[in-house]
């Protein structure tokens, strides 16, 4: 049993209201019983169960702002891009393997300092260099 028992449960409204609309027959029929029924959706295992078993939507904007872009300023530099090879990677990350995954999520964005970079100051601020061109100003 995976549904707590015997105390308050608390329920959104909207996912009881989704789960509802997923099963409308079973949960018509269990609010027409006047009486409890063994084939009645029992309320608190079915909101649990539904809970546990139905994936959320996958919003990428979500998972850039709350696990991507640890400083909150919109754009992801060298320590973020470093914190999303660590995520990507299978098992013990290595020293290789993490430069491997950087410079392969550089090539995926487009971002300068990709397969040809040599270490970590050509990514110190990859995701802004991307979105706006560089220049270099010179004074004699």
């Amino acid at each position: 049993r995976k549904a707590p028992a015997h105390m308050p449960h608390m329920i959104d409204k909207d996912i009881m209201s989704e789960l509802q609309n997923t099963y409308p027959e079973q949960f018509d029929a269990t609010s027409s019983h006047r009486f409890r029924d063994s084939k009645d959706m029992q309320f608190s295992f079915s909101y649990f169960y539904y809970l546990i078993n139905e994936k959320p939507p996958f919003d990428l904007e979500m998972v850039f702002k709350k696990t991507l872009d640890l400083n909150k300023d919109g754009h992801l530099d060298f320590l973020e891009i470093r914190h999303l090879a660590l995520l990507m990677m299978p098992g013990k990350p290595t020293v290789h393997g993490m430069r491997a995954k950087m410079h392969q999520i550089l090539d995926d964005l487009g971002i300068p300092g990709g397969t040809g970079s040599t270490g970590e100051g050509d990514t110190s601020d990859a995701a802004s260099s991307s979105s706006s061109s560089s220049s270099s100003s010179s004074s004699s």
